[in-house]
C-alpha cells in the first residue's frame, strides 16, 4: 500500500470533521508542492480555523498562490493519485468535497498563515482578508446578521490577541476600492470592543467574589470547599488566552484558559456553525 493510500485511509477513518479536513488540505499541499504549485485553504474552514468554530459542511476550498493549475496537473493529483471522483475543479475524497480556485482572493499574499498537519503544511487566507470579506458581506448590498456577527467574532478574537492581525493593512483593505468599507470596520469594531470589555469585566467580577466565596465554606467548616482561583496578573485583562504563535492560528483546545474564553464569548456573540 503506497503512503498516499495509508494517508487516506487514516483521513476517512477520522471521525472528526475539523481534523479530516485538516489532514486533507496537508496531504493536497504536499502533493501540489511536488509539481511546484503551492496552495491556500480559502472559504469557510479558515473562519473555522480562526475562531474554533463548528461548521457542518464537508467542504475544502483551496486556490494556488505559487504556481498555476493546469487541467492535466488537476487530473493527475486528484484522479491519479488520490483516487479522487469529480472532474478538473471539484473532486470528492474520503467523504469531502474539495474546491478549487484559480487564485487566492488576496493582495498580501506575505501575510498568508501557515497551519501545520500531520500530512503537512498549508497556508490560509490572511485573517485581514477574511474580516474585511465579512464586514463587506454584513451591509452590502443588504444588511447580513450572519455576516455581522461573523466579522464582530473575527474582531473580539483579534482585539483579545488570540489572533495576531495588522490592524493598519485591515484598514487598507477595508478603505480600498474593491471594499470602501473603512467606516463600518470601525463600528463593528467598536461594537466589537465594547462586548469584550463587558466579557472582562465579568471575569473581574467573579474572580473578586471568589475568595470570599471561598472564606465562607471554610467558616462554615466545609473541607472540601475548593481554594479560590485568581487572576493572573499582566497587561492583557485576566482570562484571556495568550496570542497564538503565528503558524498555529487556532485556540488550543487543551487550555482551559481558551475553553473559557470560547464559551465566554459564545454566550456574548455566538461564533455561527458555518453551513
Amino acid at each position: 500500500m503506497s503512503k498516499i493510500q495509508e494517508s487516506l485511509e487514516r483521513i476517512t477513518a477520522t471521525e472528526d470533521r475539523t481534523a479530516r479536513l485538516t489532514l486533507l488540505a496537508g496531504l493536497i499541499s504536499t502533493l501540489m508542492k511536488i509539481k511546484g504549485v503551492k496552495l491556500a485553504v480559502t472559504g469557510n474552514f479558515v473562519y473555522e480555523r480562526y475562531v474554533d468554530a463548528e461548521g457542518t459542511e464537508n467542504d475544502l476550498e483551496m486556490a494556488p498562490y505559487s504556481g498555476k493549475l493546469t487541467p492535466r496537473l488537476l487530473q493527475e493529483i486528484f484522479a491519479e493519485q488520490l483516487g479522487a471522483e469529480g472532474q478538473l475543479w471539484e473532486w470528492a475524497i474520503a467523504d469531502i468535497r474539495v474546491r478549487l480556485g484559480h487564485d487566492v482572493p488576496t493582495t498580501h499574499r506575505e501575510q498568508l498563515r501557515e497551519y501545520k498537519s500531520e500530512f503537512g503544511s498549508f497556508r490560509m487566507l490572511p485573517i485581514e482578508d477574511l474580516i474585511a470579506e465579512r464586514v463587506v458581506a454584513s451591509f452590502y448590498p443588504f444588511e447580513s446578521e450572519r455576516a455581522r456577527g461573523e466579522a464582530k467574532t473575527l474582531l473580539m478574537f483579534a482585539l483579545a490577541e488570540t489572533i495576531p492581525v495588522d490592524w493598519e493593512l485591515l484598514q487598507t483593505i477595508c478603505g480600498s476600492e474593491g471594499y470602501l468599507t473603512g467606516d463600518h470596520l470601525g463600528t463593528l469594531r467598536a461594537e466589537a470592543k465594547a462586548e469584550l470589555d463587558a466579557y472582562i469585566a465579568e471575569q473581574e467580577a467573579a474572580a473578586a467574589a471568589e475568595p470570599a466565596e471561598g472564606e465562607a465554606a471554610a467558616d462554615e467548616g466545609d473541607a472540601t470547599a475548593a481554594p479560590a482561583t485568581s487572576l493572573t496578573d499582566s497587561a492583557v485583562p485576566a482570562a484571556l488566552p495568550k496570542a497564538i504563535p503565528h503558524e498555529e492560528v487556532k485556540i488550543n483546545r487543551d487550555d482551559n484558559v481558551g475553553k473559557r474564553m470560547t464559551t465566554k464569548l459564545a454566550k456574548i456573540m455566538p461564533v455561527p456553525k458555518v453551513k
